[in-house]
Order: structure tokens, then sequence, then C-alpha cells
């Protein structure tokens, strides 16, 4: 099944949880934590943490709040996974395909009131299981109209684009590195490289030589860790 191949029509549901990360609750997490660590010390700490928390859930920045919440949600992704119904005799999937980038979703079915069933089954697990809402959602048809915007790029069944506002972004990263080349800057100019290298851009990428910018943005970085690397080395020698 691909979006930009041919076939049966294709229907897709972008959810966002409300709040993620305040609205998952200690209580919660807890839960989940307890279900894998038998070590007391160790929840004990884990909860101490959480204790630093204002407002009873997760902060936005923390590295333990990132991957507490992965692991919340994977709970869900894995519910997703085992929707199914039974036809002819045969189990067959309601959701053909997700994506989870952050607290965003993604359900991709060739059948639409299977997608509207997932996507009702999700939202009552995650709000019975989880203590988490989901906005507003609804079901479209992949298509030129209504395209698939996730994760930095929008997915057309023609082409792929990179999001406009990282686009503009990326662009002028590259440009201000051109003027004025800089460590910094370089960092930007490989970070935003991988969008441009994954959709249709190739002929911007030409015209712009993008390729070449990109080179001397490495080169900038390889010297400047290269450096890094040996003053690091005479200091543990001294």
């Amino acid at each position: 099944m691909g979006v930009r191949g041919g076939g049966s029509p294709l229907f897709f549901v972008k959810m966002d949880v409300r709040k993620c990360y305040p609205s998952t609750s200690h209580a919660v997490v807890m839960r989940i934590f307890g279900k894998y660590i038998g070590s007391g010390d160790v929840l004990y700490c884990i909860e101490s943490l959480l204790a630093t928390y204002d407002h009873g859930g997760l902060e936005i920045g923390s590295y333990f709040s990132l991957r507490a919440e992965q692991l919340v949600l994977s709970f869900a992704y894995h519910h997703v996974e085992g929707l199914a119904k039974e036809r002819r005799g045969k189990r067959r999937r309601l959701v053909a395909h997700q994506l989870w980038y952050m607290d965003d979703v993604l359900l991709i079915s060739r059948d639409k009131r299977d997608l509207r069933m997932a996507a009702r089954s999700l939202e009552r697990y995650m709000s019975d299981e989880l203590g988490l809402q989901l906005k507003p959602w609804k079901i479209c048809r992949v298509g030129e109209d209504e395209p698939i915007d996730m994760a930095g790029y929008v997915v057309r069944p023609s082409h792929v684009e990179v999001r406009a506002g990282t686009f503009l972004r990326g662009r002028r990263a590259f440009k201000r590195f051109a003027r004025k080349p800089g460590l910094k800057r370089a960092r930007r100019v490989t970070s935003f490289m991988g969008y441009f290298r994954h959709a249709d851009c190739q002929l911007l990428m030409e015209r712009d030589d993008m390729h070449a910018t990109m080179r001397a943005a490495r080169r900038y970085v390889s010297r400047s860790a290269h450096a890094d690397n040996n003053i690091g080395d005479t200091a543990r020698r001294r």
C-alpha cells in the first residue's frame, strides 16, 4: 500500500493528543513503570523525580519526560495494532499503517468504516486507560486536495514536498551559511538537508547547488569536531 501508488482509494485520519505532556498523570506513569520494574528503589527514584514536576503532569523538555511519554503512548500504539475484525473466517486489521510522531498520530486504511471504528476505539482507549484526550478529528481521503501533513512533510499522490515553514527555514539556513559560514549555521544546514533529500526537491537542489553547500557544511562541522578532540586529548595528557 502506497500513498503515491495506484489502486483503490486510501483513507487517513490525523489525530493530536491534547496537551500531551501536561495531561499525562503521574499515577498512569507509575502504574506502567510498576509493570516492568521490580526494584522498589528505582520506583522510588522515579516517583521522587515526578514529584518535582509542577501541575501533576510531565515537563516539556525533560529527557525523562520524553522517554516516559513514549512508553505511555506505546500502549496506544499496540492497542491500534491489535484492532481487527473477522470476515469470512479471516482476521483483518482495521488499520493498515500507523505512524506516531511526538504527540501526533496518523492512521491509514483502505476502508473508511474500518478507519472510523479504529479511531473511535483509540479515542476511548486513550481516555479510559491513559487519561489522555484527542483533539477533534475527521476521516480524509488521500488526494491532491487533502494531502497528509505529517513530520514536516506534505504527501500528495503526485509528489512529496517539505512543509512550507520548514522549507523557508531550510532555504534561509543554506543562504546564511553560504554568505557567512559558521559552526552553528553549518549544523543547521546538515540538519535541514535531510528534509530536502527525502522530498521532491531535486530541481531546487541542483539549481541552488545545495549539495556543494552541504559538503562545505559537513567539512566545517568535521574540522570543528577534530579540533575539539585535539584540545581534549591535550588536556588529558596534562
